[in-house]
Parts: structure tokens; sequence; C-alpha cells
């Protein structure tokens, strides 16, 4: 990701503005806390790491800044990588601000989804979303309070990673997709934070005259969603066993498609409006759609993963790029052709 954002940064010539960068952030973080609260700290795994001779409350501490470092190379990294490289550099000290202001949301956003207490959830999500206006308004501001805020927030966790976890209840006869909506934090808070971050980013692209699908790429990055056989490989089991499988696969690509192609909307909203065309936006919408919900099904009827051993480890596999990168190459050919010569 570090990668990607320099050679964006380095090619695209853009202009970031800090709120932007401080906006992207908080999203960012809270989607990828979520991953990790779901499928590492909120598990089995944590009342084994208990049974060890370790007193719990160093066990949460360090627990919690293993993540943030995660979280740091994952996300803060990579944004203010771009926002450090890009065309209108916003200076040496906006970078550290905005830095420590991303370290100190990523502690924060892991308490909010992995603490068990509802009050330390509360606290720590409430102090993140003063944290944000704050950070838009006057990011050495905002990093001092995001600072703080993860400091006291760190100092009185008492429990960490024991809460039950959530229950699937998918109403009779509803989708797959629609069902892991409603059953999955994760699912549904990584759904929310991709479709806000290519909201902006084509609105960011859109403003220095950058017309690309690529906002409407990023939505099909949904990884709990392109990876749902191979996350639950019994239910893939019953499936493949059971009669008719292949319908089942197909409802399973249709919704996809069609999730893609809602999620998608608000990014293809903003290139018709920014001159692409009406036309030519739906046209691009649908083949992005189209080509990524085909790489995702294609993956999860005949390839999915089923030798791992911690489900983060799916949702992590390199093979999550590949449904984005159908859909921006599908948007990309139906841009070139829809072009005036």
């Amino acid at each position: 990701m570090s990668a990607i954002a320099v050679f964006l940064a380095l090619n695209i010539g853009v202009r970031v503005r800090m709120e932007v960068v401080v906006a992207s952030l908080c999203v960012a973080l809270l989607g990828s806390a979520s991953t990790i609260g779901r499928t590492w700290i909120s598990t089995q795994k944590w009342a084994v790491l208990l049974a060890f001779p370790i007193r719990e409350s160093t066990l949460i501490r360090q627990t919690v800044l293993v993540a943030t470092g995660v979280l740091g190379l994952d996300v803060v990294c990579p944004v203010i990588l771009f926002a450090a490289l890009s065309a209108d550099d916003p200076g040496i000290w906006e970078i550290c601000c905005a830095a420590l202001f991303g370290f100190g949301a990523a502690v924060l956003s892991v308490i909010a989804l992995s603490a068990t207490n509802i009050r330390a959830r509360l606290g720590s999500l409430g102090a993140l979303l003063v944290a944000a206006p704050l950070g838009i308004a006057h990011v050495g501001i905002g990093a001092a309070f995001a600072v703080a805020a993860a400091a006291v927030s760190l100092a009185t966790i008492r429990e960490l990673g024991t809460a039950p976890q959530t229950r699937r209840r998918a109403a009779a006869g509803s989708g797959l997709l629609l069902g892991e909506l409603r059953s999955s934090t994760m699912a549904l808070a990584n759904t929310i934070g991709l479709v806000v971050m290519s909201a902006v980013f084509t609105v960011t692209m859109a403003g220095q005259g950058f017309v690309s699908p690529l906002g409407m790429a990023i939505v099909t990055a949904n990884t709990p969603l392109n990876s749902y056989f191979s996350r639950y490989p019994s239910t893939y089991a019953v499936v493949m066993a059971a009669p008719r499988s292949d319908v089942v696969f197909a409802r399973y690509y249709l919704g996809v498609c069609l999730f893609y192609a809602m999620s998608g909307a608000p990014a293809g909203v903003v290139l018709a409006r920014g001159g692409a065309g009406a036309l030519v936006a739906v046209s691009e919408l649908a083949a992005c759609a189209t080509a990524a919900a085909l790489a995702a099904w294609a993956m999860e009827r005949f390839r999915p993963v089923t030798t791992w051993k911690s489900e983060r480890e799916v949702l992590r596999h390199p093979r999550k790029y590949l449904p984005p990168a159908a859909g921006l190459a599908a948007a990309t050919l139906v841009m070139l052709a829809t072009s005036p010569a």
C-alpha cells in the first residue's frame, strides 16, 4: 500500500488538503480496526493468551500497541506518504501532526471496536469523533487531542477481546451478502469505509481535473464479501455437496455485482457531473461491477482459500486485489472506448 501511495503521489500530481488526509485516516482506521478486532482480538485465541503468566493489563496494552503498529503500516504510512509526496506539500509540521493524529486515532479505533466494556467502546469512539473535526479545523490541535485521548483510553481500559461474537441471524430467504452485512460488524464497517473513501477520492480527483474510474474500483476491494466462502469453509462444503450448487454461486455473483454497483454509485455520480457524461459513467460502473464480481465469483467457486489457521489470513491474502484490478481494467476499457478520438 505504501508503494502504491508513493507511485500515485509521484505520477498523478494532485493537491491534497490536510482536511482530506485527516478524514481519510479516520475512515480507513475504523475499517481496518474492525477487521483486526473481528479476526484477531475477539477470538478464542484471546482466552489462550490469558492463560499465560502475564498480567492481563499488560497483555491488553501490548495487544493494543501491536494492533496500532499494524494499523500504522497498513493505513497511516500510505496516507502520510501520499500527502507528503503530493504536488502541494503541506509542510513538515503538518505531516508530523497528521502522523501523530493517525497513531492516536489508531489506538482509539482499536479500543472502540475491541473493548468489552460498552463505556470504554463509546468513550474511545466519542473521542475519535471529537478528534476528527478538531483535526480538520487544525491538524495540530486534533493531533494533540487524539494522542491525549489515546493515552487516557490505554491507561483506563480493563477488558479487551472477550466480548461475545456477533450472532449470525440472517432472515429466512435473505441473500448471503445481505445476511453477512446484517450480522457482521466487520463487513458493514468495511463497506461503509470503502464507499466513503471512494466518494472522497473521486471528488478530490475530479477537483484536480483527473477523471478516472479508480474510485469505482475501490469499493470492489470489499474483502469480507469477496472471500465469503473462504471464510466459511463449512458453508462451502455444504453448498458443494448439496444439489444445485451452481444456483447458489450464481446468486452470490448477482448479489456481489449488484452490491458493487450500488456502492460505486456515488463515484459514478461525481464522474457524470465532472464531465464524463451520465451514459459513460453508468457504462463504466456496470463494467467495473460485472468484472470485479466475476473475479470474486471465480475465486470463491473454483479456488477458495481453505488452508488457513486464522480468518485474518484470508482477509489479507494477496488475491484480494484481483477484483479491484479486474473492475478497474474493465472500466478503463469502457472509458477509452467512449472517449472522443
